[in-house]
């Protein structure tokens, strides 16, 4: 985190007191010294303030900060804070929410309005699987659909960043797009070489790791086989024979494109579970009063923030005005 996005609310023209959290002491160190970089260019703030600090971002964490942020003033009703979790990954935005419906509703009496936020998530994939479904409202339509105990998998949740009209954007986009299948298609050929062989009873035989853009299906095999040699100390590998290595290779490709339309609407099920979770945590697991009294409350929104047509999938955010 360079605290950009920090920087640019404590100065002109919104000049607010800014706490910047990072649970990395290297992240804030690189943070600070870009502030001390903007001071000796008279860039930094002047009448609003940037605060760097270390916390974890769990439920606790992200409470307890919102319970002293902004500090109070003597004899006067404190500010409300206002919370923007950016690119809070995995179980960030989860935690970040109920860490914030909790907080607005035990101290509404104490704040001189109501607190605000604004959640970014990213990195869906990341979020634990078990945690799905977050809301009540998902939980109870479930059973209705005959969906095993666990509906949502690491397998669904990988398939989230996935948004196939983003491929062919532009020839670089394309060309990332072939790399990749390509990619799929060299691990899933050695996984047929490796079960071949006998290789993959024992935990840990068949994993490879990130291996970088090949030209060819040899020289994946060769890196492929170096890093299991390295870890495992198997090198006795036989090569099979592929008939019709490019009509597989095509196949796959189709395969993978098909499956990845799946993406958007795991994301879009994600996404509207974690609105429901902020909107129960505000008002109560009964929401068919919501609108009636959504006048006198905190207003929730989703808000597109980003044009997707440009590549951008991380483009909705969850808005408590």
């Amino acid at each position: 985190m360079q605290a950009h996005l920090s920087r640019a609310l404590a100065s002109p023209p919104l000049d607010l007191h800014v706490l910047a959290l990072d649970w990395s002491s290297s992240q804030k160190s690189g943070a600070e010294k870009l502030d001390s970089i903007r001071s000796k260019a008279e860039l930094s703030p002047l009448v609003g303030s940037l605060t760097h600090r270390v916390s974890s971002l769990d439920e606790p964490g992200v409470r307890s900060v919102l319970e002293e942020w902004p500090p109070a003033i003597e004899n006067e009703r404190r500010e409300p804070p206002l919370l923007v979790a950016l690119h809070a990954c995995g179980d960030l935005s989860p935690d970040s929410i109920k860490a914030f419906t909790s907080f607005s509703r035990s101290s509404s009496s104490s704040l001189s309005s109501k607190p605000r936020a604004v959640f970014v998530g990213c990195c869906y994939n990341l979020q634990t699987p078990e945690l799905f479904p977050l809301s009540h409202h998902i939980s109870t339509l479930l059973p209705a659909l005959s969906l095993p105990p666990q509906p949502i998998t690491l397998a669904h949740l990988r398939l989230t960043p996935q948004s196939p009209p983003t491929w062919h954007l532009s020839p670089s986009s394309t060309t990332a797009f072939l790399s990749a299948t390509s990619k799929l298609a060299y691990r899933s050929r050695l996984e047929a070489e490796l079960e071949f062989n006998g290789f993959g009873t024992q935990v840990g035989e068949r994993k490879v790791g990130r291996i970088g853009d090949c030209r060819d299906w040899s020289e994946y095999r060769v890196k492929a086989m170096s890093r299991m040699e390295a870890r495992e100390g198997k090198s006795e590998v036989k090569e099979c024979e592929f008939e019709d290595w490019g009509e597989g290779l095509w196949l796959l490709r189709v395969w993978w494109t098909l499956r990845s339309w799946l993406g958007p609407a795991m994301e879009s099920l994600v996404v509207l579970d974690r609105y429901l979770l902020l909107l129960e945590g505000l008002y109560g697991v009964d929401l068919k009063e919501k609108e009636e009294e959504e006048a006198k409350r905190q207003r929730v929104e989703m808000v597109n923030l980003f044009d997707q047509s440009t590549g951008s999938l991380r483009n909705i955010a969850l808005v408590v005005r």
